[in-house]
């Protein structure tokens, strides 16, 4: 059985979908505006599991970098079985 420190260093492919669902006023001369964005992240889990827990197994730990304040984020996870394969779905509503 892999350590945690093994199967962190193992590579992961996370696929990643970004979606604005609303961008506010837009200051050009500053480059600000507000917006409302959902992200899904789809990824394989190296453990088996019937209930994923952020805190308990890996997960991409995805953020926003250039988000001015703390934006509101709401996450959700679900697991997918598409086909054979067992998936991890994690759907974030960010605004900010």
């Amino acid at each position: 059985m892999a350590s945690e420190r093994e199967k962190t260093s193992i590579p992961k492919v996370v696929e990643i979908m970004v979606q604005f669902l609303r961008i506010g006023v837009i200051d050009t001369l500053n480059e600000k505006y507000h917006a409302e964005v959902k992200i899904i992240s789809k990824w394989k889990p190296l453990e088996n599991f019937n209930r994923y827990d952020r805190n308990r197994y890996w997960n991409p730990e995805l953020f926003i970098e250039n988000a001015l304040e703390e934006p509101k984020e709401s996450i959700r996870y679900a697991l997918v079985n598409e086909g054979n394969e067992r998936y991890v779905v994690e759907k974030r509503r960010i605004k900010g």
